[in-house]
């Protein structure tokens, strides 16, 4: 037995180790020889539902869907109640049919931008992110298409188009429809082409220079919206066979240039594809290690626990400055056991003599553990103890 130990000296020396692990900068390669280094952790099945928790940031959906939806309303109402003419014959039922995807769209989004500011519908809208995701790009991806397909078909059937110098006539009794166009002043086209005819002359308007960049556009919407690589695929086969379905239903002046505008659509799709997956490995790369190293932190935090008390790993942690860190206890008392004979319990090697020193050591934690003790040490047939004023000593 001990009395009035002073364990000042026992705070000076752990707030200098603490120091000198807190200030080490050590490699990897400082603790492995050779080529044995560590591997990377591995994704374990069971953190896909933490991980989707974790992951799961709309952000970037949630500002698409506020302002594109603000600018189809807008552009809605402009085109069809306004007085702009979109230079492609009809009156206002033509005009409201033509421009309706965009009213749908702007509609869908608006809807959907309401339902993730739902603390209610946080989880099902998690469980459904790509599926709504998706949906936000093949309705946005119609809103541009439909209405370049129907301003094409207006054209042809009501003959009216902002350059009267071009007439054309698509011709549906076959499939693919014929189309039959004459440009009869295209130096004049090609200086003067309007929002509605960007392609010079007699080109399709579905594959027109300006829509076809809005296409490819929305090719990258599922990697800015962190979309599973299968959603990035499955919205890439979904428009690109659109794409080819609307340039063939009101004609294209070739079919080699539908083919070259469906490829680079695809090849377009596909890249996004590949990096959304390298996004998910990489983000499932850094959970795993994230979870393994708060793991390895617990158990080190257990290990430590055994060795010092809890407030004083508490204290060490929050101390700040060089100073010295301790405090006196008096009338504190530590105990250090010794089991007898040591050298025979030492060399014990049958199943009962270990049983024999388990009960026996069960017992002492047992007692620690009720009277409020700290055992700061356990080895070999030693055993110390330190009493309730020791073991919180802050």
């Amino acid at each position: 037995m001990r009395s009035e130990r002073n364990f000042s000296s026992h705070g000076r020396r752990s707030t200098t180790a603490w120091r000198m692990v807190r200030n080490m900068q050590l490699s990897l390669t400082d603790f492995y020889e050779g080529d044995q280094m560590p591997t990377m952790p591995i994704f374990n099945n069971e953190w896909e539902a933490e991980y989707l928790e974790t992951s799961y940031q709309p952000v970037e959906l949630m500002f698409f869907c506020a302002v594109s939806s603000v600018y189809y309303y807008l552009h809605f109402l402009v085109l069809v109640f306004g007085t702009y003419d979109d230079g492609a014959g009809g009156d206002q039922f033509w005009k409201s049919v033509t421009w309706l995807p965009e009213l749908a769209s702007a509609f869908f989004n608006s809807i959907l931008f309401i339902v993730f500011n739902l603390p209610k519908a946080r989880l099902s809208c998690r469980r459904r992110y790509d599926a709504l995701c998706a949906g936000v790009v093949i309705l946005s991806y119609a809103a541009t298409l439909i209405p370049n397909v129907m301003l094409e078909y207006r054209r042809s059937r009501f003959q009216y188009s902002s350059m009267p110098h071009i007439t054309w006539d698509i011709d549906f009794s076959t499939f693919p429809p014929a189309r039959r166009c004459n440009d009869s002043d295209p130096i004049y086209s090609l200086n003067f082409r309007t929002w509605q005819s960007s392609a010079v002359g007699c080109s399709n308007l579905v594959l027109a220079g300006n829509v076809y960049t809005f296409y490819l556009l929305h090719t990258l919407l599922p990697r800015i919206f962190r979309c599973s690589p299968t959603t990035a695929v499955g919205t890439t086969c979904v428009t690109t066979c659109a794409l080819i379905f609307a340039a063939l239903s009101v004609g294209a002046p070739s079919q080699v240039q539908i083919a070259v505008a469906a490829v680079l659509h695809f090849i377009s799709g596909l890249t996004c594809a590949y990096f959304c997956y390298l996004r998910a490995a990489i983000a499932r790369e850094q959970f795993a290690v994230s979870k393994s190293t708060k793991f390895a932190a617990e158990q080190n935090r257990s290990l430590l626990n055994t060795l010092i008390p809890k407030n004083v790993i508490e204290r060490l942690a929050a101390h700040q400055g060089d100073e010295m860190l301790g405090t006196a206890v008096r009338e504190c008392a530590v105990m250090f056991c010794s089991l007898e004979p040591q050298a025979e319990l030492q060399s014990a090697t049958t199943a009962q003599e270990f049983t024999l020193l388990d009960e026996v050591f069960s017992a002492f934690d047992a007692a620690v553990q009720k009277f409020g003790m700290f055992k700061y040490q356990h080895v070999s047939d030693w055993y110390i103890v330190a009493c309730p004023r020791a073991a919180c000593p802050f």
